[in-house]
């Protein structure tokens, strides 16, 4: 299958008749309608918003995870945890810390 057409026509040109139907549409809407697809449209977008966030920080905890288990001050035995033999993510100390991490290139990144 091939991404360049669909039902036979170039994917920009599809597109573009995909977006002048909805606003055919949109233009026929009354004001109860509108306002609910609004709302609709609205919703969408901020369930599309917040997997996107859940998605960038779980990826940044895993590269925090990955650079301290890659460091020389990873879990390695060197730095004093409770139970060196287990996984980091199950030390609460560990999870502060990474927590705190985050919390500063969030507020870094505002």
């Amino acid at each position: 299958m091939s991404l360049d057409n669909v039902n036979g026509a170039p994917t920009a040109l599809a597109a573009e008749d995909a977006k002048k139907d909805y606003m055919a549409r949109v233009y026929k809407m009354t004001h109860a309608e509108l306002f609910h697809e609004l709302m609709r449209v609205h919703t969408a977008s901020a369930q599309m918003i917040n997997q996107l966030q859940e998605q960038v920080a779980a990826e940044f905890q895993e590269g925090y995870f990955r650079g301290f288990m890659n460091s020389g001050e990873g879990y390695n035995g060197e730095v004093p945890y409770g139970v060196k033999d287990q996984d980091p993510r199950a030390d609460d100390g560990w999870l502060t810390e990474m927590n705190e991490a985050m919390a500063e290139r969030n507020n870094n990144e505002s």
